[in-house]
């Protein structure tokens, strides 16, 4: 089976401009740490009652941010940020 994989997604370009840098440096200036403040901007951390439900709230925090983006991509973000922030 073949993937369907859109290497020109809005969401895909984003995030490598603010990983790489592009239009806040004057040269490549790549930062895990960049993207991550970008994509997790939410305080589930502080309001969680266990892991699940901070998941679900950084979820649904990102969702309205980016409702653009896909589902498993949500998921897998949530699933970082909580094992971030355990």
């Amino acid at each position: 089976m073949e993937e369907d994989i859109r290497m020109n997604s809005p969401v895909l370009i984003e995030a490598f401009r603010v990983w790489s840098g592009r239009g806040v440096s004057s040269w490549p200036a790549r930062s895990e740490a960049r993207l991550r403040l970008h994509f997790y901007q939410t305080d589930a951390w502080r309001r969680e009652v266990d892991l699940a439900e901070m998941a679900n709230i950084a979820s649904a925090h990102f969702k309205l941010l980016h409702p653009e983006v896909a589902e498993e991509i949500v998921e897998i973000l949530a699933w970082c940020y909580s094992y971030d922030y355990k």
